[in-house]
């Protein structure tokens, strides 16, 4: 886990909890990680659905929400206490592999259309505003079970992908805490594991943990919250030099058209689309460190524009340093890269 910053240390969290006993695993897993919440100076507000009594239930009067009604005053409520923090975690165990009644009616009913998604078949942005999520998740099922049957990967696409990624989120993880009630070890590594996620980054990338007791889910999602404006070839090659620099991967995925190719000499084939590019390339950013980027050059107006540059990383492996030149060509359309080549010499690259 990394060391909290002054950031992080600013964030107030809502942690929403689903378990109907007191006395349960669940109930002190909550303590831990709210005590590391606690250690890093974070304000935190626990939303106990089971203790507060939650209605799940999706009532007839729920379906306001498609009709421009106004909610209850209970689901406005929620809503509020959602909008007020600037992270949200979610924990609950695992029930037939999903949300329990409880948690499931929660969002039924508070993330309602017009607040957290547009009613369309494809929403192509969201209404709530970027911010890390991690829901944490319990079950007596061993991580080589889940691992065999493809189980992580199916509640990766349905958690993260299907359920927050369909209202914009892409900074999330889901952890599953395996093997719960079955080993007096593991239940305290569990614990201990909790105390420190919640000392750590809402939603952390460098997540670890014991991999035979602990699953972390938490790769990187194309935003859907993050509007660019559209952009011309001269301005998507100065945006892609960016989104290196920075080595946010799903930024460069973002710039690419849904059938945009993406060709380069390190990758054996074309990337097509920016699942494909989100998905290959990001071996290639978390290689390297501390990027540079001086860009000699940007010539073209329009769809179509050529760049002349140079570029200096760090490789992460063994600290040696590349530096190389690079060509760039770019064609747009619609405010989406349609294709990308880069040129240049591999012998640098190459240990």
């Amino acid at each position: 886990m990394s060391e909290p910053d002054a950031e992080t240390t600013a964030e107030h969290v809502l942690v929403v909890f689903c378990h109907p006993r007191d006395d349960s695993f669940g109930a002190q897993l909550l303590a831990e990680y709210t005590a590391g919440l606690a250690e890093t100076g974070r304000t935190y507000e626990v939303a106990d659905l089971y203790r507060e009594k939650f209605d799940p239930v999706f009532h007839a009067g729920d379906y306001v929400q498609f009709e421009g009604g106004a909610l209850s005053r209970r689901i406005l409520d929620e809503q509020a206490r959602i909008e007020r923090a600037d992270a949200i975690v979610i924990m609950s165990p695992l029930w037939w592999l999903g949300f329990p009644a409880m948690l499931k009616g929660w969002f039924d009913r508070v993330w309602s259309n017009g607040w957290a998604y547009e009613f369309a078949n494809d929403p192509e942005g969201s209404l709530l505003p970027p911010r890390p999520y991690l829901i944490l998740l319990t079950t007596g099922g061993s991580a080589g079970s889940f691992a065999r049957r493809g189980y992580a990967d199916g509640l990766d696409s349905l958690l993260r992908t299907g359920v927050l990624g369909w209202c914009g989120v892409s900074e999330s993880s889901v952890v599953l805490l395996h093997d719960t009630g079955f080993h007096p070890a593991t239940t305290r590594e569990h614990l201990e594991f909790a105390r420190a996620l919640g000392s750590g980054p809402i939603s952390d990338g460098s997540l670890t943990g014991d991999p035979a007791r602990i699953t972390v889910l938490n790769s990187p999602l194309r935003a859907r919250n993050t509007e660019e404006p559209a952009m011309d070839a001269p301005a998507a090659i100065r945006r892609l030099c960016d989104a290196w620099i920075k080595q946010d991967n799903a930024a460069i995925a973002r710039l690419f058209a849904d059938e945009g190719v993406f060709t380069d000499p390190l990758h054996e084939r074309p990337l097509i689309g920016p699942d494909d590019i989100l998905a290959t390339n990001q071996a290639a950013v978390d290689e390297l460190a501390d990027v540079r980027i001086e860009l000699y050059s940007v010539l073209g107006t329009g769809a179509r524009a050529c760049a002349e540059g140079r570029m200096t990383a760090t490789v992460v492996a063994d600290g040696s340093v590349l530096d190389f030149e690079f060509t760039m060509i770019a064609e747009t359309a619609d405010g989406r890269i349609t294709r990308l080549t880069e040129y240049f010499d591999t012998a640098p690259l190459r240990h």
